[in-house]
């Protein structure tokens, strides 16, 4: 469980540097 969440918060982190304009990208 530990490295999927860390291996999602990278993706997540590298999304949101790529799209920062997405809703996704926002922070709410």
């Amino acid at each position: 469980m530990g490295k999927a969440l860390a291996v999602f918060q990278i993706f997540y982190a590298q999304f949101r540097l790529l799209r920062p304009d997405h809703p996704l990208g926002r922070d709410v």
